[in-house]
């Protein structure tokens, strides 16, 4: 974020805030000022949880103080779109802060081949969330049941603390976001049943391999791989999904903010680039 202007990086130290103090230990943090009057009351700006980032067109490019967490993004990039979240006119910002918001601007004018890929008209609730809920010493009533619908809690033995963390550790890659329940996490009977975790790359070839066996497995495995994989074959015939999984693998990117599916990475095929290997300032146009 040095073009087209240098910015200075020399650091003030400022009291670590209370969201802050689960992820630091340290009493101050370093930060770059950017408002010419920082003690004057002001309307906070807009940051966003960085946990949802999970498909490789998206990029936190700048943090900032806030009331979430450490790691949530103030300036950040999807596809050509920017977030800067820092709420100063010009006239308010010092020079450095001026010279960021050029800076970002000429940055993300540079993405004109990039788009946002996942499609989540709402909101599906994450498992790094839910891992934050169980991970507490005690449950926390109101996030269980917003995490957990009573299927799962029942399934889990929810009032039996203990047994529910070990449980939700077992049972945690067979967890989706279901629409019917508000995004809230259900049990996915179907992968549990062939040891298949949706979410990593191993699925493809595992549920592929089941589409050969026995009817009960085949359909299991179909039904998997059209929940997971909607863009793949019509088609239910191991040799139409392994010719698509041969010619895609390179490109494909599971997505939990975008309701637990697997999409194809546009911009990486298009180039015949990973997926894996096209991020960040790499994605710009050529």
């Amino acid at each position: 974020m040095d073009k087209p202007f240098r910015i200075d990086r020399t650091t003030e130290r400022r009291p670590t805030p209370d969201a802050f103090k689960s992820a630091i230990s340290t009493a101050t943090i370093d930060v770059l000022p950017l408002a010419k009057e920082v003690k004057r009351e002001r309307t906070p700006g807009w940051c966003t949880y960085s946990d949802a980032f999970d498909s490789p067109e998206m990029e936190v490019l700048c943090g900032g103080i806030n009331h979430k967490t450490a790691t949530a993004g103030a300036i950040w990039r999807q596809g050509h779109l920017l977030h800067f979240g820092f709420d100063l006119t010009p006239e308010e910002m010092t020079e450095r802060g001026q010279r960021l918001l050029i800076n970002s601007i000429v940055y993300i004018a540079g993405f004109t081949e990039d788009r946002p890929i996942p499609h989540a008209p709402e909101r599906a609730l994450l498992r790094v969330g839910a891992d934050r809920v169980v991970k507490k010493e005690r449950p926390d009533k109101s996030y269980l049941e917003w995490y957990f619908t009573p299927e799962v809690r029942k399934q889990g033995h929810a009032d039996d603390w203990g047994a529910f963390q070990t449980w939700y550790r077992q049972n945690r890659a067979f967890l989706r976001a279901d629409r019917k329940q508000g995004g809230s996490l259900i049990l996915d009977e179907d992968a549990k049943a062939l040891n298949v975790a949706p979410g990593r790359p191993e699925f493809f070839p595992a549920t592929i391999a089941a589409l050969k066996e026995g009817v009960s497995k085949a359909d299991r495995a179909a039904t998997l791989l059209r929940r997971y994989a909607p863009l793949g074959p019509k088609e239910t015939e191991a040799v139409a999904w392994q010719r698509w999984w041969e010619e895609n693998r390179s490109y494909v990117f599971f997505s939990e903010a975008g309701w637990y599916r697997w999409y194809i990475d546009p911009l990486a095929r298009k180039r015949g680039v990973p997926s894996t290997e096209l991020r960040g300032a790499a994605r710009a146009k050529r």
